[in-house]
């Protein structure tokens, strides 16, 4: 090989050392690869205060983003006398929200929580929910948001809604 090819193969392979990682950070960010701070989990704890949720009595809530549901927990109805769905007064239940699309920790900054229940005839259910968001990389955060009171009649649907903020 000639001292001008071998020179040459030097810088090229030079270059592609320094280029490589950009072009691959460039098309991970595109992608929404994991360069980006992507959610991998968000969880609902209810901290039912003083009037429980019945066991017939579904959760709706839903993480909404621009108009659009980005996440959404529909649970917890299995029957008037279920154990496991019927929460009492001074407990906490924890679920986990059905991811529907990427979200990065922009986005849930942005966001905003609808906590709803929908009644099958009449539940008063007051509680404190808080929000743990989980991420592929970097720390978690958690957002407590004030004591509610969802009140469906005629097994109406009924939702608070409160926006994240940092």
């Amino acid at each position: 090989m000639s001292e001008k090819k071998a020179n040459l193969a030097i810088l090229m392979t030079a270059t592609m050392s320094v280029l490589l990682p950009f072009f691959s950070y460039a098309a991970d960010t595109a992608a929404g690869g994991d360069n980006r701070d992507v959610v991998a989990s968000i969880e609902i704890k209810f901290d039912t205060a003083g009037d429980n949720k019945d066991g017939d009595t579904q959760v709706r809530s839903r993480l909404v983003i621009d108009g659009q549901d980005y996440a959404r927990l529909y649970c917890c109805n299995a029957g008037k006398h279920s154990k496991e769905d019927h929460w009492n007064d001074r407990t906490s239940n924890t679920r986990k929200m059905d991811l529907l699309k990427s979200i990065s920790r922009q986005d849930i900054h942005r966001a905003t929580m609808v906590f709803g229940s929908q009644a099958n005839g009449n539940d008063k259910w007051i509680f404190t929910p808080t929000v743990t968001v989980n991420y592929k990389k970097g720390p978690s955060e958690t957002f407590t948001f004030e004591m509610t009171t969802l009140d469906s009649h005629n097994s109406s649907e009924v939702r608070k809604e409160y926006p994240i903020s940092k």
